[in-house]
């Protein structure tokens, strides 16, 4: 999963560091940008962790097969639509929004010193947690173990972030998840 959001962090991390270097007396930003890094990381990695437990639960019970993609057809049709749903909430386009625009983020909620960078990449962690953690629930519908389906899931995600604020992207694809997952459960009726 790390690997997966890393990429998709870049822009704000060149814009910490470039912010870090300005407002730096000294020549010294590595420490603060590596800060802000881990930071991230960590909150990925407690993510990652939990999502492992959810997968190991899913896996015990039969919702989800080996290769970690559904084995239930009803439990995939709900998470698609309440990931549909979602898309459509103002808590995923507040987290959106603070991923999207990395200068305004980090004019916000700037702090000195590596501590401050540390907490900083935290937070932009937490608001990329926010972002995607549902896009994340479709992993158990195309397979963890999938590729092309994660580079799907992985590329969607950067969209999301390069867009502009304010773009209509995340509601249609939450449109499109919704029939999706409509059309998968009445079939199963």
């Amino acid at each position: 999963m790390v690997a997966m959001m890393l990429p998709t962090a870049i822009p704000m991390i060149l814009t910490f560091a470039k912010l870090n270097h300005t407002q730096s007396k000294t020549n010294k930003i590595m420490p603060e940008t590596t800060a802000f890094v881990v930071g991230y990381l960590v909150v990925w990695l407690v993510f990652s962790l939990l999502f492992t437990l959810l997968q190991e639960a899913l896996l015990a019970v039969s919702l989800v097969s080996g290769m970690m993609a559904k084995a239930n057809n009803v439990f995939g049709g709900i998470i698609l639509v309440s990931v549909g749903i979602y898309q459509f909430t103002s808590l995923k386009d507040a987290c959106l929004r603070a991923c999207q625009t990395p200068l305004g983020f980090l004019m916000t909620r700037w702090k000195e010193r590596a501590s401050g960078a540390f907490g900083m990449g935290i937070e932009h962690g937490i608001y990329c947690v926010g972002f995607c953690w549902a896009l994340m629930l479709l992993m158990f519908v195309g397979g963890v173990m999938d590729l092309v389906w994660m580079a799907i899931l992985a590329a969607f995600m950067l969209g999301e972030k390069m867009i502009p604020p304010g773009n209509r992207l995340p509601q249609v694809f939450g449109a499109g998840v919704i029939l999706w997952g409509g059309l998968v459960l009445v079939t199963q009726m």
